[in-house]
Order: structure tokens, then C-alpha cells, then sequence
């Protein structure tokens, strides 16, 4: 392997491991519990 190949393995690391932080912070903030809506087509409660 040179040098660039090495230089893109490692930004392809950093862009993978960002993603799935993000992605894992995102299911944190999530809120939990019972969501409740009302439309057209009457209420609709859902459990989160």
C-alpha cells in the first residue's frame, strides 16, 4: 500500500465512525412514549 492509499483508509474510517455516532446520538435523542395524533381519519395513538 503507499501513502494515498493509507490517506483514504483512514478518511473512510473517520466518515464510517462519524456516521454511526451520529446515527447512534439520534436514537438517544429520540423521545419515549406514546404518541397521538388526530386527522382525517380519526385519532391514532402509537407507543414509541
Amino acid at each position: 500500500m503507499n501513502r494515498s492509499n493509507i490517506l483514504w483508509l483512514v478518511i473512510g474510517m473517520l466518515a464510517v465512525t462519524t456516521v454511526l455516532l451520529g446515527y447512534q446520538f439520534y436514537q438517544s435523542q429520540q423521545r419515549q412514549g406514546v404518541e397521538i395524533s388526530i386527522g382525517e381519519g380519526g385519532v391514532s395513538i402509537q407507543e414509541r
